[in-house]
């Protein structure tokens, strides 16, 4: 095995834990689960675009 064929899939897998780390959180934060809203694509997806605010 080379260092890519080891490095490849590592990054990888730490790229996607980032990225669903990323959408939990703003799921999270979006309280799409405690505001009596049915869990839908539909508000998943506008939780995700949602901007944040500081």
């Amino acid at each position: 095995m080379t260092a890519a064929e080891i490095a490849y899939p590592m990054i990888l897998l730490a790229s996607t834990n980032l990225l669903m780390l990323w959408i939990a959180a703003r799921l999270f934060r979006a309280n799409i689960l405690l505001s009596g809203q049915r869990v839908t694509p539909g508000n998943v997806w506008d939780a995700i675009r949602m901007p944040t605010r500081a």
